[in-house]
């Protein structure tokens, strides 16, 4: 660690980063994956995810990509949590409509993570979750699941 400061000031010598066992960094629209990555440099045992990574601003592609680098520099230290968000704010951010049948756009989602060449193991993602279906799909393909 060179002690260079990262992520608002935070740095591995800033106390803050070792009161807590996990980070959870929201989405909302912009560079969250490069949020996540200044984290990880900024700590040095601390878990790192995303609570939760909007499914329809993220090609799934180049995450399971960034998730490679994240890895291979950082070990297991980030968790990916990936989430369908709400119509309201998916069709407010990008297009009216495009917010429309948010199992099957999961499942699509964790199809084209688990077909990326860079994959990412279903026990190190969660997904946003409180009704039946999408409970039932976090214990098919994923490691736990996120109660919002």
């Amino acid at each position: 660690m060179t002690g260079e400061r990262v992520a608002g000031g935070l740095d591995h010598r800033t106390p803050v980063a070792y009161c807590f066992g996990a980070l959870w960094i929201p989405d909302s629209g912009g560079s969250v994956l490069e949020s996540v990555e200044n984290l990880l440099k900024a700590t040095e045992r601390t878990t790192i995810a995303t609570g939760v990574l909007n499914l329809w601003m993220h090609d799934p592609a180049q995450v399971a990509a960034a998730y490679a680098e994240l890895r291979e520099a950082h070990a297991d230290r980030f968790l990916l949590g990936i989430g369908v968000s709400h119509a309201a704010v998916v069709d407010a951010s990008l297009e009216p409509g495009r917010y429309r049948k948010p199992l099957a756009a999961m499942r699509t989602y964790l199809d084209d993570l688990d077909a990326a060449p860079a994959q990412v193991p279903s026990d190190h993602r969660v997904l946003a979750a409180i009704g039946p279906k999408m409970l039932a799909l976090s214990a098919e393909r994923a490691g736990g699941r996120i109660p919002i």
